[in-house]
């Protein structure tokens, strides 16, 4: 941005001079972990704990505001620490920690991939965003023993 600056010395001189405001440009980055179970069993409940940082290695650390975590299989996630001064902001050295479940179905035997997708923003506004992927092994619950059958073999005696 620039600006005129007018000053006024003594007698008739006048002097104008310009002088130019750089803005300054956050560029935070966010790093996430996602931790859960490996394999379960339909009817089982996967939870999962996601570690959101903000990441000083790929960003500036200037805080991020406006945290949501969302999985696209488990909805979103709730938030249960790590704001150590209470701002709402993710700042460099703060490590957020949510929690989101899913009961497996019998829909998803095989593997589930679950992405979480982090959102927030710098401190002009500008988005900022992550995603992580979870998968987990579902299987199919054992069948039930069989009951109200019974096999009756004949004695054969020598």
């Amino acid at each position: 941005t620039t600006n005129p600056l007018t000053l006024t010395v003594t007698g008739d001189l006048s002097v104008t001079a310009t002088f130019a405001q750089n803005p300054v440009d956050h560029t935070p980055a966010l790093a996430v972990v996602v931790d859960g179970l490996a394999a379960v069993t339909v009817g089982d409940t996967v939870i999962y704990t996601v570690t959101v940082t903000n990441d000083t290695a790929n960003g500036d650390g200037s805080p991020i505001g406006g945290l949501s975590v969302n999985g696209d299989v488990s909805g979103d996630a709730t938030y249960l620490s790590g704001d150590a001064d209470a701002d709402g902001l993710l700042e460099a050295g703060e490590m957020w920690v949510y929690r989101a479940t899913y009961t497996a179905q019998a829909g998803d035997v095989g593997q589930l991939v679950n992405t979480f997708t982090i959102n927030g923003q710098d401190q002009e506004g500008d988005p900022v965003s992550v995603q992580s992927t979870h998968t987990t092994r579902i299987s199919a619950p054992a069948p039930p023993p069989p009951t109200g059958f019974f096999l009756f073999l004949p004695m054969v005696m020598k």
